[in-house]
């Protein structure tokens, strides 16, 4: 059986939503929040890593920081469990500073498809939120949190 992914893009249907970033700075950020959903979707880990914020890199132990480096999880995935992301919709951008680290936080529709070995596959739409900052000149994200987790 041959499996293919479809080509998904950002699927920014209204730019209105990042109107709360200074024009001077918006269109970059719809650029490379498209590049992050396109590494997102081709899950090309090395490249999503390029757009990932300083700190995110930090806690990946892959930044130029040596305190507070914590390995990445893993997850155990259950034989023939396949998720493919489907669509990644920015449905809010708002101010986001609580913490000082983050710039922006952008509320996303993620429509996946999933697939375990015996069933049926289905899809699912659930809200998902990224983080964007401004540093280094350009703007970078955190991964993807999931609502009602605790992005550490």
């Amino acid at each position: 059986m041959l499996f293919t992914s479809p080509v998904v893009s950002a699927q920014i249907q209204n730019e209105k939503v990042f109107s709360v970033v200074p024009l001077a700075q918006r269109q970059r950020l719809i650029e490379r929040f498209n590049l992050y959903v396109d590494h997102l979707i081709k899950t090309d880990q090395p490249s999503l890593e390029r757009l990932y914020d300083e700190q995110t890199l930090c806690s990946l132990c892959k930044g130029n920081c040596v305190e507070d480096c914590a390995p990445p999880m893993t997850v155990e995935v259950p034989k023939g469990f396949r998720s493919v992301i489907l669509g990644f919709r920015p449905i809010k951008v708002s101010p986001y500073s609580p913490n000082g680290i983050w710039d922006y936080a952008i509320d996303v529709e993620q429509t996946e498809r999933l697939s375990w070995e015996g069933k049926p596959p289905h899809s699912i739409k659930n809200k998902v939120r990224v983080f964007a900052v401004y540093q280094r000149g350009d703007w970078y994200f955190s991964p993807i949190s999931i609502a009602g987790m605790v992005y550490l």
